[in-house]
């Protein structure tokens, strides 16, 4: 696949501050055949696909020796389109949502029942996030998909912030290895769990979250 279109090469320079429209389209092809490709955000790397090709999503679990009760996170580019995986969102949650995406927080919302089951995780919540970086959100737009997206490592070890690290470690697993650089925030993105009042916050990451203060 990646040999097809990229003339042998998986590697896949793009300039975040301008991507060329050809190229997010050969990634894009890619995703469209099911592909896993490492994408980089504004925090970290992260294994992706098309958040509708539960092949695609479970291939990430086992390129990450992950377990399949834990989730993984919902990359959108636009706000609106959260009710179409999430209920019941909180005033808390659409404050957060408000004051800090795009950015590196993901929010914990309770998963509707047409969510596909791959996504949610056993306590029926799913992981939402719109990144403030150009290149997943120029994909998504593209591929006409949210993406699935989870750190580039393998399970509880470092999340990866350069692409020839990614190569060197999961370049024979991976079809597709966009770089951009190294990523500019190089910390994984806070995670606030939603679905509990007051919210909770799950993982300390690049987004500084003050929850006494949310309301003003």
């Amino acid at each position: 696949m990646v040999q097809k279109y990229l003339d042998n090469k998986k590697i896949l320079h793009i300039n975040a501050n301008k991507p060329d429209k050809s190229d997010i389209r050969k990634a894009v092809l890619i995703l469209e055949k099911g592909g896993v490709i490492a994408i980089p955000t504004d925090t970290v790397y992260g294994f992706g696909a098309c958040a509708y090709n539960e092949k695609a999503v479970q291939r990430i679990f086992k390129i990450k020796n992950r377990s399949n009760s834990k989730s993984m996170v919902l990359i959108l580019n636009n706000i609106k389109d959260i009710k179409k995986f999430a209920k019941d969102i909180s005033e808390n949650a659409k404050q957060l949502m408000k004051k800090k995406w795009p950015g590196p927080l993901t929010l914990i919302l309770r998963a509707k029942k047409n969510t596909p089951k791959y996504l949610v995780s056993d306590s029926g919540n799913i992981g939402v996030r719109i990144p403030n970086y150009s290149i997943p959100l120029k994909i998504i737009e593209m591929l006409r998909c949210p993406l699935v997206l989870t750190s580039a490592n393998m399970s509880d070890k470092p999340s990866l912030i350069n692409a020839k690290v990614i190569a060197k470690k999961f370049g024979d697993v991976l079809d597709l290895i966009i770089d951009s650089g190294v990523s500019p925030i190089k910390v994984e993105s806070t995670v606030v769990d939603t679905t509990v009042n007051p919210p909770k916050i799950l993982r300390y990451g690049a987004a500084k979250i003050d929850l006494v203060r949310l309301h003003r």
